[in-house]
């Protein structure tokens, strides 16, 4: 009988003692995933798919939705005094941007901005970014200080790949002044292969893998600016910079036919496809608009610049 209370009693204690081990993998469990819970949600987007991270005319960057709407405003991120925002892109976390400033006299600063708190650092001397569209490279133009002159000018077209930090270097033959918007805009084609920007005083389309130079590139879009791929083979374009009702155009980069687009009010600040035929734009005036064939509307005012 006593052997029998005994293997009774040593039954339990190995129940319990299971029991424990099982309570004990279940609450490590939880925890782990309370803690992937928090890190993902550390991790998330503050500028979900779809929302637009735009900047106001001094500077502070807002999330607005598709409407145009203010849905939050960032931290302050501190620009160098005197400077005024230029271009502006969202990283491939939508976590950070991409923000490029210039006073004129000194060389334009291109600064990856956390946009959970608004520190900054400084990424290289250049202005207008550009994401390609896997996210993988930055496009920049750099540019640099000329002693003899005592104004900054354009270099080079400089393609980065985010995950090595290493950089192709395209430069241009001759030193360039650094214009305004729409001089500036750069964008990427839809295969991610092909950058479209102003060199000189034609539109070139550089193939960013095996380009020497920027003028070595075809010529596209002849007496166009602030150009943007509306498809694989199809550019919109401004055609008539700088007064008056400004005419956005399409250039087919087969034929090199033009057809009309759309009009807005003033000249474009920057350019991104919005969506299957659609285009979000930044205009002098601190207009943002969406603009497809033969419409613009206008979503907000006081932009200084925007992107999505």
């Amino acid at each position: 009988m006593k052997t029998a209370q005994r293997k009774l009693i040593a039954i339990l204690v190995s129940a319990v003692a299971l029991a424990a081990v099982a309570l004990a993998a279940y609450a490590s469990a939880g925890t782990a995933q309370a803690r992937l819970a928090s890190s993902s949600a550390a991790r998330a987007a503050l500028v979900p798919k779809g929302d637009i991270l735009a900047a106001d005319m001094n500077r502070r960057l807002i999330v607005l939705d598709r409407s145009g709407t203010v849905l939050r405003r960032l931290p302050w991120w501190h620009a160098p005094r005197s400077f005024h925002l230029e271009g502006l892109e969202l990283a491939p976390d939508r976590r950070h941007a991409y923000a490029s400033v210039d006073n004129g006299d000194l060389p334009t600063r291109l600064y990856e901005v956390d946009l959970a708190d608004g520190s900054k650092r400084l990424l290289a001397y250049a202005t207008s970014p550009a994401l390609s569209p896997g996210g993988s490279r930055l496009l920049f133009l750099a540019n640099r200080r000329s002693k003899k002159l005592g104004f900054p000018l354009l270099t080079a077209l400089v393609v980065r790949n985010l995950s090595s930090g290493r950089q192709r270097v395209i430069p241009f033959r001759s030193r360039l002044t650094i214009g305004n918007p729409p001089d500036l805009v750069t964008n990427w084609s839809p295969d991610g292969r092909h950058a479209v920007l102003l060199g000189g005083d034609r539109l070139r389309l550089v193939d960013t893998a095996t380009a020497r130079t920027v003028d070595s590139q075809p010529s596209v879009g002849n007496h166009l600016l602030a150009p943007a791929f509306l498809d694989a083979h199809r550019l919109v374009g401004l055609a008539n910079c700088c007064i008056g009702r400004q005419r956005l155009v399409t250039v087919d980069l087969r034929s090199g036919r033009r057809t009309p687009f759309a009009e807005i009010s003033s000249p474009v600040v920057s350019i991104r496809r919005f969506g299957p035929g659609r285009f979000l734009v930044a205009d002098r005036l601190g207009q943002l608009l969406l603009v497809s064939r033969g419409q613009s509307k206008i979503i907000a005012t006081g932009i200084g610049a925007a992107t999505a």
